[in-house]
C-alpha cells in the first residue's frame, strides 16, 4: 500500500508544475577579468555569486594581505559593497602555500540572455607581495603591489 501511495504522489508532481530552484554559480572575479576576458556564461536560472581568492607563500603573508586590503564589489552600477570583512580563515594548500576567499552573493539571478556584470577592487593600504610573483625571469626581484588600487576585476555574466 505504501508503494501505491508513494507512486501517486510521485505522478501528481510530473503533473503539476514543478518548484524552480535557483542554482549558485560561484564567478571568480579574476578568472572572469583576466583569464576570461571578462565575460562568462553561467546556466540560465543561477544567482551569481562573486569570489576572490588570494594565495601567499607563507601564512604571515596571507595576513598582511587580510590587514591591508579593501575590497569592494560593485554590482550592476550600484553602490558598492565592502567586503573586506567577509574573508575566510586563513587554510593551507596541499603542496605549501596558504590562501583567503571571499564569495558574495550578488542578489541578481539571470535568465536565458540575460546578463548583469561586476567589477571588484582590491586597494591595500601599503605595499606588498605574495612570495610567488617576481618582477620578471632574470631578476629574481618580488613583485610588490600597491598602496592604492593594485587590481580591478570587471566581469559580464550572461545566463545561457
Amino acid at each position: 500500500m505504501r508503494k501505491v501511495v508513494l507512486l501517486a504522489v510521485l505522478a501528481s508532481w510530473l503533473l503539476v508544475p514543478g518548484i524552480v530552484y535557483a542554482q549558485t554559480a560561484i564567478v571568480p572575479a579574476f578568472v572572469c577579468a583576466v583569464i576570461f576576458g571578462g565575460s562568462v556564461t553561467v546556466p540560465a536560472g543561477s544567482e551569481i555569486v562573486v569570489a576572490q581568492r588570494w594565495g601567499a607563500k607563507t601564512r604571515g603573508l596571507v595576513q598582511a594581505f587580510l590587514n591591508a586590503q579593501t575590497t569592494t564589489i560593485v554590482v550592476n552600477d550600484g553602490a558598492a559593497i565592502d567586503v573586506s570583512g567577509g574573508y575566510d580563515p586563513i587554510a593551507s594548500v596541499p603542496g605549501g602555500g596558504y590562501f583567503t576567499r571571499v564569495l558574495q552573493p550578488t542578489g541578481v539571478t539571470v535568465g536565458v540572455g540575460e546578463s548583469m556584470t561586476f567589477d571588484l577592487l582590491l586597494e591595500f593600504s601599503h605595499r606588498l607581495h605574495d612570495g610567488y610573483t617576481f618582477e620578471d625571469g632574470d631578476s629574481h626581484k618580488l613583485l610588490f603591489f600597491g598602496p592604492g588600487v593594485a587590481f580591478e576585476f570587471p566581469c559580464t555574466v550572461t545566463g545561457n
